[in-house]
């Protein structure tokens, strides 16, 4: 093989590699994944497919359960409406089988004739972590801190 050829070989192994490596999905990616078609159940107030998304190991600070969680998911879309969600994820830490994601977050939607912030305010957005672990075939929700902790609506 010549030095040419061999040149041209190594080029398109390290291109294939860079592919491969953007392209495959890790686990960062699928968390981020996960919060996006997370936040589209919301938007779309559909509870049931929020819920493919939370582990039947959900336990928050709260005692709140995968079924309390249902309710209280089920609750809030019968009552909230046209919710708008701004979000950043700020960090995602991974291990194993465990991981956390930091976002900053703010949320409006309407309440019968009224609008308001239902997490955070114009001012500045509330932290959120979400806790996830992994599954066999996905990762899955098992926790949130800084949802339940703010108050029901504020109206500005």
């Amino acid at each position: 093989m010549t030095l040419r050829k061999l040149s041209v070989f190594l080029g398109i192994l390290f291109l294939c590699v860079g592919v491969i490596y953007i392209i495959y999905p890790n686990d960062e990616k699928r968390i981020i994944k996960i919060i996006r078609k997370s936040q589209e159940a919301v938007l779309s107030e559909d509870s049931d497919k929020l819920m493919g998304f939370i582990s039947y190991n959900y336990r928050d600070n709260y005692n709140n359960g995968y079924i309390q969680i249902k309710e209280i998911t089920s609750n809030v879309f019968r009552r909230l409406s046209d919710i708008e969600i701004e979000k950043n994820i700020v960090k995602i830490s991974t291990a194993e089988n465990t991981a956390e994601a930091v976002l900053s977050v703010r949320v409006i939607a309407s309440d019968s004739e009224e609008r308001g912030y239902i997490i955070g305010n114009a001012a500045r957005a509330e932290t959120i972590k979400l806790f996830f672990e992994k599954s066999p075939h996905t990762w899955t929700i098992t926790s949130v801190e800084g949802v339940f902790e703010k108050p029901a609506m504020v109206y500005e």
